[in-house]
């Protein structure tokens, strides 16, 4: 159990984490990636080339660490933030597998928002309209959501990691320092 003494402390990094953990759930909604597409990879219409296409993708559709959505795991590490950091906020002690949940879904979030900041995002276009056809690579720049993941996840992990230090350093037996013969 934690001392009444950094009860204060605790509860102000807590509530932080608590609301770390709800900004990652709603970035996960938000556009993660913006591709654009330049106007000479769309077939000519009548000697004029097609105008420049652009579209944001969310994090739901960003396939870049699994298969079924990146968005997914930030906002189930968010909600795990969230709901343990309310739990721990509440109780009368914070219980070291709490903490320890904090920085485990604070790094998953972390990794995952690095991974996609990391990776070239190129889409291939090919397409047929009725204005012509559409064919080329569109490449994709990551909008201030994937930072500000990194960011909020980063700092969540490392106040998680840091009441996990003050516990431990709390908890640990003092040495004595009387010599007896």
């Amino acid at each position: 159990m934690v001392s009444k003494k950094s009860g204060l402390d605790d509860r102000w990094v807590l509530s932080a984490s608590t609301v770390g953990g709800l900004l990652l759930v709603a970035l996960a909604f938000v556009p993660w990636i913006n591709y654009g597409f330049e106007a000479g990879g769309f077939g000519r219409l009548g000697g004029m080339t097609g105008p420049p296409a652009s579209w944001n993708v969310d994090g739901f559709e960003v396939e870049g660490l699994t298969a079924f959505g990146d968005g997914y795991i930030v906002a189930a590490a968010g909600v795990a933030i969230a709901v343990i950091s309310a739990i721990a906020l509440i109780g009368p002690d914070r219980p070291r597998g709490a903490l320890l949940s904090l920085l485990t879904a604070g790094g998953l979030a972390f990794g995952v928002a690095a991974y996609d900041l990391s990776r070239e995002v190129t889409e291939q276009v090919s397409r047929a309209a009725t204005a012509g056809n559409a064919f080329g690579t569109a490449h994709g720049d990551a909008t201030a959501a994937l930072p500000a993941i990194a960011c909020i996840a980063l700092v969540v992990a490392t106040l998680g990691a840091l009441l996990l230090l003050r516990q431990r350093s709390e908890l640990s037996i003092p040495a004595s320092t009387d010599a007896t013969p």
